[in-house]
């Protein structure tokens, strides 16, 4: 259990940090953000194939948002990959109110499947490490409800995730709507990710901290979508990224997933209906 109090006590001091930069009037703009990777799955519950760049591309990506003055709350990796860091604490035996729901934005790199739930609607679940006592050892996107701010989920601890980037297979696939819906509906308002397969390659793991170097900066900050888009592509690799926002109406959620950007509030406080998503080939 020793990670699990060395895990409290990053979470805790990240938000002490967090909170005198707000009051202090400094950096303002920053957010907190949280990243864990598989590489392995020696000594843990679940099973997965090994990879080779998932390491690469989480810390890539972490080094680009310190160097941008944005705080690093937790990063984890293999063993320490816990299915419970992003799982409701309320209902589903997670712990996500000190790791995945305390922080703005959470990345993740391993794997990832779409499959079918009871009712024939996409899903999507990654195979983690298991936290002691948690439910799975698989995370669920059924199981997720982040950014949660008011409602049954706001309860006992709401939720700050704004943000995700899932760079897994199948991540925001072919019906993205059925796969995030119950937390987007509630909080969360971004995923990006991958429709069909992504690529673990030496010439993709760059693509998570292309990704920041536009999206994040604090000058002209581009837009999620233009940033996602652009990040993926790449020279010897086709994979296609993929991207799903939501809101109140039709318009809103197409104009939240064309023009979000860093700057925009959130997580939103009422609840969104309309989902609008979009992918490209790079």
């Amino acid at each position: 259990m020793q990670r699990k109090r060395s895990k409290l006590k990053t979470a805790l001091i990240s938000a002490l940090v967090l909170a005198v930069v707000v009051l202090s009037g400094g950096l303002a703009w920053t957010i907190n953000f949280g990243a864990e990777y598989l590489t392995s799955w020696s000594g843990c519950e679940c099973s997965g194939n090994g990879l080779s760049y998932t390491d690469n591309q989480i810390n890539m990506f972490s080094n680009k948002m310190t160097s941008l003055g944005h705080t690093k709350s937790f990063k984890f990796s293999n063993q320490n990959t816990w299915s419970a860091d992003v799982t409701e604490d309320r209902d589903f035996n997670g712990i996500d109110w000190l790791y995945g729901d305390g922080v703005t934005m959470f990345a993740f790199s391993g794997h990832g499947s779409a499959g079918t739930d009871s009712s024939g609607h996409q899903t999507f679940t990654a195979p983690f490490c298991k936290a002691s006592g948690s439910a799975s050892c698989e995370f669920s996107a059924e199981r997720a409800r982040l950014g949660e701010k008011v409602g049954y989920y706001a309860a006992p601890h709401t939720g700050n995730l704004r943000y995700m980037m899932w760079l897994t297979c199948y991540s925001v696939h072919t019906d993205p709507m059925y796969q995030w819906s119950q937390t987007m509906n509630i909080g969360l308002d971004y995923v990006m990710g991958y429709r069909g397969t992504s690529a673990d390659s030496l010439t993709t793991d760059e693509v998570p901290r292309d990704w920041a170097k536009k999206a994040m900066r604090s000058s002209d900050p581009w837009r999620f979508k233009k940033a996602w888009f652009w990040a993926i592509e790449d020279w010897w690799v086709n994979d296609t990224g993929s991207l799903i926002a939501s809101g109140k109406t039709e318009n809103e959620a197409i104009d939240r997933r064309n023009k979000y950007r860093r700057t925009w509030a959130g997580p939103h406080t009422d609840s969104h209906t309309w989902y609008a998503w979009a992918w490209h080939k790079g």
